[in-house]
């Protein structure tokens, strides 16, 4: 009597177990597939919207970018034109001319025992000369007033060590030039004072603070062209990431929903096929048929918006320009040799 109760029990129990467990030929694949594509169209959803919104504002971004670029480029061009009214040839002229007037004085006082320490950047660092010349150019010049004085000092040297006769001898000496006519003129000249031209130094002056106005309009043009040449290389980062965002919202749309709510209606478990006429026959149905009009309009839609993300893309002739007036010798040349690693 036990033993039927116990095999009943476990009867029982095994159709129990049989009831409350469910197998893979039970499961429902009809909610299974819909609910599979409800969650990824609703994933895909947000992330479409927030790609798309994203994709609008680079656009938006991208046309201030152009627009500021022209504006900048268009500025470039104005003060290179403002550069070119200064008179830098004229200036450079008479600042040199003053220089070299200087360097002279100054070679004509030094005692012939100094000769020997004499040299060109010596000069050129107690004399300087115009900023806006070449240094090249300007060394040389001043090299060659320097071998002219070295070139004077040897034949007033050599005058002086003519012999003399007796009678010219004493002349010399009572009418006060004992070393001779050359000496005596050369040692005076070294005594006359150098006159300043006063009028000629205010023009002076006026055009070098004109000139070093444009100067700083320029560096601070170059500064806002940097920022915006930054900024569209950011902008270049965000069009390469919108193509990824918007290939995988293309991979999730059609594997998590197309792909699923291909085997709808499915009273029984997907049967996988990769056979040509298998695919075939599943595009050509009326299902497939759906699903191949849905999956094409948004792919259209999305080709839009990438067609979009794609034109983001700055004008290289624009970015070459102001990348050229990123450079100051593009707005006048003469500022390239005041700044040498420009």
């Amino acid at each position: 009597m036990h033993g039927i109760d116990r095999d009943i029990l476990v009867g029982n129990a095994q159709l129990l177990s049989q009831m409350t467990t469910p197998t893979f030929a039970d499961t429902d694949w009809d909610w299974f597939f819909s609910s599979l594509a409800q969650s990824a169209a609703a994933i895909v959803a947000i992330f479409a919207g927030f790609i798309i919104n994203k994709v609008l504002a680079n656009q938006t971004a991208h046309e201030s970018s152009v627009q500021e670029m022209t504006q900048l480029q268009t500025e470039a061009q104005r003060l290179g034109d403002e550069a070119g009214a200064r008179r830098f040839e004229w200036y450079s002229r008479r600042y040199n001319e003053d220089a070299l007037e200087e360097a002279g004085a100054h070679l004509k006082n030094t005692e012939e025992t100094d000769d020997d320490q004499l040299t060109v950047d010596g000069l050129l660092a107690d004399f300087p000369m115009s900023p806006f010349v070449a240094p090249e150019a300007n060394r040389t010049v001043m090299d060659a007033l320097l071998q002219a004085h070295l070139d004077a000092r040897q034949k007033a040297r050599e005058r002086r060590n003519r012999p003399m006769s007796p009678a010219t001898a004493a002349v010399l000496k009572r009418t006060g030039m004992p070393f001779g006519v050359d000496a005596f003129v050369e040692k005076s000249v070294r005594t006359l004072p150098r006159i300043p031209n006063m009028e000629l130094l205010r023009m002076m002056r006026t055009e070098r603070e004109r000139i070093d106005e444009v100067r700083r309009k320029v560096d601070h043009h170059i500064r806002l062209i940097g920022n915006c040449l930054a900024s569209s290389g950011q902008s270049a980062n965000n069009r390469r990431a919108m193509r990824f965002w918007l290939a995988l919202v293309v991979v999730l749309f059609l594997a998590g929903v197309i792909y699923p709510l291909s085997f709808l209606p499915s009273p029984a478990a997907p049967q996988l096929s990769a056979r040509p006429t298998d695919i075939l026959g599943a595009l050509v149905s009326v299902r497939g048929v759906l699903l191949s009009l849905v999956s094409a309009a948004f792919l259209a839609v999305v080709g839009v918006f990438a067609r979009i993300n794609e034109r983001t893309v700055m004008p290289a002739t624009l970015v070459d320009e102001l990348t050229r007036y990123m450079n100051v010798r593009a707005y006048a040349e003469e500022f390239g040799f005041a700044d040498p690693g420009d």
